[in-house]
């Protein structure tokens, strides 16, 4: 599942909104998903990857790329993204969730 920044936030019209908004660019990412446009979406999540400080947004941004990867079957690299997403934020259940549907042993090889 591909979560947005922050449940039920929205960019509303006439918001201005930074180019380097870690926000656009997982909003961005998720819209790039849903039109399966995966590599393109895993870009930006990378870019917001980098721009993040916040542990609970830098998790989601994680979560994200891995669910992109996933989508392509790249499921090494996907479980490193869901396992980089629980390091910060060890409640996203989402996160979890996903890694797994990915871990037929129900959980992290760690």
């Amino acid at each position: 599942m591909i979560l947005p920044v922050k449940p039920g936030s929205v960019i509303q019209a006439g918001q201005i909104v930074s180019a380097t908004s870690p926000d656009l660019f997982i909003r961005t990412a998720g819209t790039l998903f849903h039109l399966e446009l995966y590599e393109d979406a895993i870009r930006q999540n990378e870019k917001a990857i980098e721009l993040l400080a916040d542990k609970k947004q830098l998790a989601v941004a994680w979560n994200n790329k891995g669910v992109c990867l996933m989508s392509l079957k790249n499921e090494n690299e996907a479980k490193e993204c869901f396992e980089q997403a629980l390091l910060n934020d060890p409640s996203l259940s989402e996160a979890r969730a996903n890694l797994e549907k990915l871990s037929p042993s129900g959980g992290p090889s760690r």
